[in-house]
């Protein structure tokens, strides 16, 4: 059955407390340049959570046949390599221990979800936490395949407002030339995944967690309470001090400008930047092109009265 969001987020109840057994994963997912890794790196400074870096699992087993299970060694095997390929470049034990798992498991066939168990419990183990978790934006697209090995699991759902997504967009891969057409195609990119994550989430709602990044970094310490109520953990204030760990840092040589506010404190500075820098014509494309899941998600259009679009 299709599950649609009937009204809009700003004023809906976001979440429910589900099962606090820290033997359920906690996946967070979301749009690209949305505030992922903000959560990611408060999750990842409890005590009690271990985040992976973006692993993007899913995309590799799916391209592989093997979401389910390993048919032939040659699956594991490329899926072990690419994996750690994905997270080499971190500062962080991920890599190494895909490395020490895959040296464990050579010519492995049988259940992937045993596999990625086992990844993620060693890493918890590595970190001295009891929960893990993994944090790859564009897992949106396969939450009914994380369900499937994982059903206990819990989702995060990063939401921002997607004009000012589509802004760090441009600035990320676009050098900031602030572009129309660049800026159509990316709305409509962002399309694909709100109706992934507003129409089919995969999972029942008690089983996920909606996170509003204007609200995470306008009250993080009341954010984070309810998420870690819904995930059945005590709030930390280290939490709130996340930018002080660096153990579990993004690419630092390759992103680092791109994620430099990570190193202080939450702040609603890039809350609204659309406003000042993209044009009214611009921000009126982007709603008549978003308007729907904006109003779905409790962000209101802009005043663009007066405004003809020509056919191109």
């Amino acid at each position: 059955g299709i599950f649609l969001i009937s009204e809009p987020l700003a004023g809906a109840t976001l979440s429910k407390q589900t099962q606090s057994s820290t033997e359920s994963p906690i996946f967070i997912v979301g749009m690209s340049r949305s505030g992922t890794t903000l959560l990611s790196r408060m999750l990842d400074a409890h005590s009690e959570i271990a985040i992976l870096p973006e692993t993007w699992w899913y995309v590799v087993l799916d391209r592989l046949g093997c979401i389910e299970e390993f048919t032939d060694p040659w699956q594991s095997s490329l899926f072990f390599n690419e994996v750690w390929e994905n997270l080499k470049s971190y500062r962080d034990p991920a890599a190494r221990i895909v490395a020490t798992e895959a040296s464990k498991r050579l010519r492995y066939v049988g259940p992937t979800a045993r596999v990625l168990e086992s990844l993620g419990q060693a890493y918890a183990n590595e970190r001295h936490a009891k929960i893990w978790g993994e944090k790859t934006p564009g897992h949106a697209l396969w939450l009914p395949q994380i369900r499937g090995l994982f059903p206990r699991a819990r989702v995060l759902f990063m939401v921002r407002d997607p004009r000012d997504v589509l802004v760090s967009y441009d600035e990320r891969w676009n050098a900031g030339r602030r572009g129309a057409e660049y800026l159509a195609s990316t709305a409509a990119l962002l399309k694909y995944y709100l109706t992934h994550l507003l129409q089919r989430p995969g999972f029942p709602p008690e089983q996920i967690h909606w996170v509003r990044y204007e609200s995470l970094t306008a009250q993080p310490s009341v954010e984070l309470e309810d998420i870690c109520t819904f995930l059945g953990v005590d709030f930390e204030p280290s939490m709130l001090a996340f930018h002080h760990q660096h153990e579990n840092v993004e690419r630092e040589m390759a992103e680092g400008r791109h994620h430099a506010m990570l190193s202080k404190p939450a702040t609603t500075d890039h809350v609204g930047r659309y406003q000042q820098a993209i044009k009214p014509a611009q921000i009126a494309l982007v709603e008549r092109l978003l308007g729907e899941e904006m109003q779905i998600l409790g962000y209101p259009p802009s005043k663009s009265e007066g405004l003809v679009f020509t056919s191109q």
